[in-house]
C-alpha cells in the first residue's frame, strides 16, 4: 500500500465517492431537469435514424458514431431514465448507501453508451448499452429489446426536444 492510501480509511474513500457523486447528481444528473434536456438533440439524433431507417428514406447507417465525456454521457443516461433514484440525493437522504447514481461507474474514464436498431422479423427493436453491457430500458417492461413504438412512447417528451427554450428565455 502506497505511503498516500494510508492516510485514509475505507470511510473517507466513501465520503470521497459520496460528494463526488452528489456534486454530478446536481451539475451534469438529476438534480436539475435542464442537466438532462439539454442532451435531447442526440436522442432526437439517433430517433431520426430509426425513423429513416424504418421508412426506407436513407440507407441503412451501420453505426453513427459520437464520442464525448462524462459532461455529455451523464445527461444523456439521464435523460434515458437510467440510475435514477426513488429520492432525492442529499447528504443526508435516506438509502444514500444504496442509491443507484454512481457517477464513476455509471461514466468512467471511457464511458459510452449504444443504442441499437434490430429488425426482428419485420418488427423493430431499440437495445440500449452502456458501457458494451445491455441494460434494461426504462419503462419498457425490463425488456433489453424494446419495440420501437413503445420506445418512441417512452421518450416522446425528450423526443420534441425543446432546445430553444431550455436555453434561451425573452427578456
Amino acid at each position: 500500500m502506497s505511503h498516500f492510501c494510508s492516510l485514509f480509511d475505507l470511510d473517507d474513500f466513501y465520503h470521497f465517492e459520496t460528494s463526488s457523486d452528489l456534486s454530478d447528481y446536481w451539475i451534469k444528473g438529476y438534480g436539475n431537469s435542464i442537466n438532462y434536456m439539454i442532451s435531447c438533440p442526440l436522442l432526437v439524433d439517433f430517433w431520426n435514424s430509426v425513423v429513416n431507417v424504418i421508412k426506407g428514406t436513407s440507407p441503412v447507417e451501420m453505426a453513427k458514431l459520437r464520442f464525448a465525456h462524462a459532461e455529455t454521457i451523464l445527461p444523456f443516461v439521464c435523460l434515458l431514465g437510467l440510475y435514477q433514484d426513488p429520492f432525492v440525493l442529499h447528504w443526508n437522504s435516506p438509502g444514500l448507501d444504496t442509491r443507484q447514481w454512481h457517477s464513476s461507474i455509471i461514466s468512467p474514464f471511457a464511458a459510452n453508451v449504444a443504442l441499437a436498431l434490430y429488425n426482428c422479423n419485420g418488427v423493430y427493436k431499440v437495445k440500449l448499452l452502456l458501457n458494451e453491457v445491455p441494460v434494461p430500458i426504462p419503462r419498457c417492461g425490463g425488456a433489453f429489446y424494446c419495440p420501437v413504438d413503445a420506445f418512441q412512447t417512452i421518450y416522446q417528451p425528450a423526443l420534441i426536444c425543446p432546445f430553444n427554450n431550455l436555453c434561451y428565455s425573452t427578456y
